[in-house]
């Protein structure tokens, strides 16, 4: 939602022109040209699909499908308290379709470390050390959500 990306059209024969670029539906998505082959698609402030259209004064056309949610996440646990050495499952859900885990990372790799070890989940390992770890997870959309981790 109200993120934008740049659309360029190429490609296109000497003798032809683009005559338009729409949106199907721009409560969704909005096209605005910024210069010679480029357009601006933004992403309104509602959830949907919209399909970009480029025709050209030929009669072709291009599409580009364009889908608009809003980034969730949730970890189970949120915390944790670990004894050294010791590990547990970390569960991520809840994650709108059309996004991704990006990445799982540890803050300080020598309190814990991470390892994937099925989808959505993630095995965290205490190592032989005291201290607070921070667990981040990242969506590809940018969203991202943390559980705390105490090793004792």
């Amino acid at each position: 939602k109200g993120k934008s990306f740049t659309l360029g059209v190429s490609n296109v024969h000497k003798l032809d022109s683009i005559k338009s670029v729409t949106s199907s539906n721009t409560k969704i998505a909005k096209v605005k040209k910024t210069s010679n082959g480029k357009y601006k698609v933004t992403a309104t402030n509602k959830t949907g699909t919209a399909t970009i259209t480029v025709t050209l004064r030929s009669g072709k056309k291009a599409t580009c499908k364009v889908r608009v949610f809003t980034p969730t996440i949730k970890l189970s646990p949120k915390s944790k308290t670990l004894s050294r050495k010791k590990s547990f499952t970390l569960t991520v859900s809840k994650i709108a379709k059309g996004d991704g885990i990006s990445s799982v990372t540890s803050s300080n790799k020598n309190l814990a470390t991470v390892k994937k070890t099925s989808n959505g989940k993630y095995k965290i390992t205490a190592k032989n050390k005291r201290g607070t770890v921070k667990i981040k997870v990242k969506l590809k959309s940018g969203k991202s959500a943390v559980c705390t981790v105490k090793v004792r």
